[in-house]
């Protein structure tokens, strides 16, 4: 009886020992943690470890931490704004390219504009002129075929007796220039018809104009003043 009662307890003893050195092991080994311990733990009382944890503690997305990065995508990226950079500026160059050359042709355009605004003017004003010693010349040839009286009567009408100076002036200059285009012994025999003392003062004021240069030296003074100025104001 004593016998199998020792056997026994030492059966027991072993199966204690051998259990102790197999939780050491498997612990030792990392194979038996705190968490699988929890979980046996949990397994023998009947309880739902994910549940408990899933419903008290509300899940949250996981949050991955930005990379640093590296010195090659760092050097890609410098190449990537140089480029940005040499883009804008070509972009640049060719945009400013593009105005200068469409500068450079509005100015040649005008100069030719203007080159032919100054020969259609030169033209039309030498057209003028001719036209203008045409008129003349038709009244010279009419004021030859008629008689002096009558001839002086036509260029009294010239005259104009407004109070307007400019028009005034006007009608002398037109009576100054037919006067010179006649013969002379045309314009001779008319001015010897201005008899009257109102006649006798428009000759007189008619003669003293022309020693004055008439139109044409006027012309020539305002020519002279406006030359005067460019040149002060240059």
């Amino acid at each position: 009886m004593r016998l199998l009662l020792a056997l026994v307890g030492y059966l027991c003893t072993a199966t204690v020992v051998a259990a102790a050195l197999g939780v050491g092991y498997l612990w030792q080994s990392e194979q038996l943690t705190d968490e699988k311990v929890f979980r046996m733990v949990a397994i023998v009382h009947d309880i739902d470890i994910d549940g408990v944890s899933s419903d008290d503690e509300p899940s949250l997305p996981l949050e991955t931490p930005d990379e640093e990065p590296s010195l090659d995508e760092m050097k890609r990226m410098r190449q990537l704004d140089r480029r940005d950079f040499e883009v804008r500026k070509n972009l640049l160059d060719r945009g400013s390219s593009e105005f200068q050359y469409l500068l450079d042709q509005l100015v040649v355009a005008r100069g030719r504009y203007d080159a032919m605004a100054q020969e259609l003017n030169e033209r039309i004003q030498q057209e003028k002129d001719l036209l203008s010693r045409e008129s003349i010349q038709n009244v010279v040839r009419n004021l030859k075929s008629i008689k002096p009286t009558e001839a002086k009567e036509v260029l009294l009408q010239f005259l104009d007796t407004g109070m307007d100076p400019e028009k005034k002036q006007a009608g002398k200059d037109k009576v100054i220039r037919l006067l010179n285009a006649l013969p002379a012994d045309t314009a001779e025999g008319i001015l010897k018809k201005f008899k009257t003392p109102e006649e006798l003062t428009i000759l007189h004021d008619l003669l003293d104009d022309m020693l004055s240069g008439g139109a044409q030296k006027r012309v020539l003074d305002e020519t002279l003043e406006l030359v005067k100025n460019r040149q002060a104001q240059g």
